[in-house]
């Protein structure tokens, strides 16, 4: 399963601005194959793409948080080795199972 469209939209408001439009065109418009990693308290989902760079970089601002229900969790973007990563973590809240296909309302703007 690709990236989903709220985490497309986490993506772009962590990326927007800071890597070239072309990483940030293929993180966001293709349908890469994603592997999750639930953790228990949040998600980790990959994708690789050659142009993804192979240093090492962490996106965590702007704040960008998502809500469902009373659930509210934060995102982080990792590149690394022609990976891009996505985490969900929770803010002490209990991040459930399946959390990808819940409708989260993000929130955080673009630095």
């Amino acid at each position: 399963m690709p990236f989903v469209p709220y985490e497309r939209e986490v993506i772009s408001r962590l990326l927007g601005g800071r890597v070239l439009g072309e990483v940030l065109d293929v993180a966001v418009r293709l349908d890469l194959p994603v592997e999750v990693d639930e953790t228990g308290v949040g998600y980790f989902a990959k994708a690789m793409h050659e142009i993804f760079p192979t240093e090492r970089s962490v996106f965590s601002t702007p704040i960008v948080t998502g809500t469902f229900e009373n659930i509210t969790v934060g995102f982080v973007v990792f590149m690394h080795e022609h990976t891009l990563t996505l985490e969900c973590h929770g803010f002490g809240d209990e991040v459930p199972r399946g959390a990808r296909t819940l409708e989260w309302q993000i929130a955080g703007s673009a630095a």
